[in-house]
């Protein structure tokens, strides 16, 4: 059997990683010293939203581009605990700090990826290499908006 991603891996060399869109707010309405003291969740998600693929040929030399686009993003939520607080229907959760980003990880090729290899680097690959950069504008929004850090744990190949 064909294993798609490790055939991707050894086609696809990356060339650069970039921020294509970011958004970062926090409530204005809440205290931030209580994110050291109450109980909030964080949410998360994560993946390729889209890929473009470019063939390119200079002179007498060909290869192929691959854009991959990333979308990550993460949230703290101040949950009400059902137990001290009698739920109302316009009692919500709360979002106290939502931090949302768009990468563009490009990559070369010489020879042309089937769907199969795409889709399969797009799924396991691709936030490997944009991962660090997602800790980094993580740790950074957090510190410009005088937040405490939101911890973003190392990636995990899978």
């Amino acid at each position: 059997m064909v294993d798609h991603l490790d055939a991707a891996k050894n086609m696809l060399a990356i060339e650069s990683v970039y921020l294509s869109q970011s958004n970062s707010q926090r409530d204005t309405e809440v205290n931030y010293g209580d994110l050291l003291t109450n109980e909030y969740h964080r949410q998360t998600f994560g993946g390729v939203n889209s890929i473009k693929e470019t063939e390119v040929s200079n002179d007498s030399i060909q290869w192929w581009e691959y854009r991959f686009y990333y979308s990550v993003g993460v949230r703290l939520v101040l949950s009400y605990d059902e137990a001290e607080v009698a739920p109302k229907p316009e009692m919500e959760d709360q979002q106290l700090v939502t931090i949302l980003a768009t990468f563009e990880a490009k990559y070369r090729s010489d020879t042309k990826l089937s769907e199969d290899e795409t889709n399969a680097f797009s799924e396991q690959n691709v936030g490997y290499h944009v991962w660090p950069y997602w800790r980094e504008l993580v740790q950074s929004s957090c510190n410009k908006m005088d937040l405490p850090p939101i911890k973003v744990p190392f990636y995990i190949v899978k």
